[in-house]
């Protein structure tokens, strides 16, 4: 699995285990965990509350659901759970962007790429990036 071989300690299949929050909470004795950052969106922003420690953040990063309807209060969540939740969406303005490649250029980071398409393929790209196929980037080369 690619997340054990960047070092994770503790892995839980979303698809599985569609209650992944208690889990998470099992991992860490009930407090849940500090940062969680969300590429799903709607679809799983109540688990990803349930699985933020007391006073922890969420970033949304990604929005690959739909509303699925939330169940619960997420505002409570929220309030009640002194979390702090942040939207980021794209690298906000030139200088952030190019202070991100020299950061990405300087550490030698390389994103986990799951699939590569060639710009005729373009429509085939968005339908796995969409149904998260494969964990990684999904690259459209032009």
């Amino acid at each position: 699995m690619v997340a054990e071989k960047l070092g994770a300690k503790h892995l839980v299949n979303y698809r599985k285990t569609p209650d992944w929050a208690d889990e998470v909470l099992k991992a860490t004795d009930g407090k849940g965990v500090d940062i969680v950052v969300d590429v799903v969106g709607a679809g799983s922003i109540e688990q990803t509350l349930k699985a933020t420690r007391f006073g922890g953040a969420v970033v949304l990063v990604g929005l690959l659901s739909k509303d699925p309807n939330i169940k619960v209060n997420v505002m409570q969540d929220i309030l009640y759970g002194s979390k702090t939740l942040e939207g980021h969406l794209g690298a906000s303005n030139k200088d952030m962007a190019d202070e991100l490649a020299h950061f990405i250029e300087k550490h030698d980071l390389h994103p986990q790429i799951a699939q590569v398409f060639d710009f005729e393929d373009a429509d085939k790209a968005l339908e796995a990036a969409t149904n998260l196929s494969a964990p990684g980037k999904v690259v459209v080369t032009v």
